[in-house]
């Protein structure tokens, strides 16, 4: 029991972050689904009242996981992009795996051929 808990507690160190953008999120969309017309009315002079600006910096949490940032230490990053470019990289190494192993295979074939073929007549 005590391994399972210690396995959580890494695993939420790992992710805090994560987990703590996600938490805003969602709190945020809550609060910008129950407050819609407030938050759309966009008059930051005529009546400030800060549901404008919560719903600036939802629509920036929307958009701020297709780009690259780095604020204080912390990054976000095109995290899709490296794990596609990873999973290309793996795919063309087994390819390549595949294609010298079958270059072998045939090789070794072709000897194994011309050693019986030479040896029976």
């Amino acid at each position: 029991m005590k391994s399972i808990f210690k396995r959580f507690i890494n695993w939420v160190k790992l992710r805090i972050y994560e987990i703590l953008y996600v938490l805003l999120l969602m709190v945020l969309s809550g609060y910008i689904v129950v407050n819609w017309e407030k938050c759309i009315t966009m008059k930051f002079f005529e009546q400030f009242d800060g549901n404008n600006i919560l719903f600036l910096i939802w629509i920036v949490l929307f958009i701020l996981p297709f780009y690259d940032v780095e604020a204080k230490g912390w990054k976000f990053r095109r995290k899709g992009i490296e794990d596609t470019r990873k999973q290309f990289e793996n795919a063309e190494n087994i390819f390549r795996q595949n294609q010298i192993n079958n270059f072998r295979d045939d090789i070794q074939t072709q000897n194994s051929d011309e050693i019986d073929g030479g040896g029976s007549q």
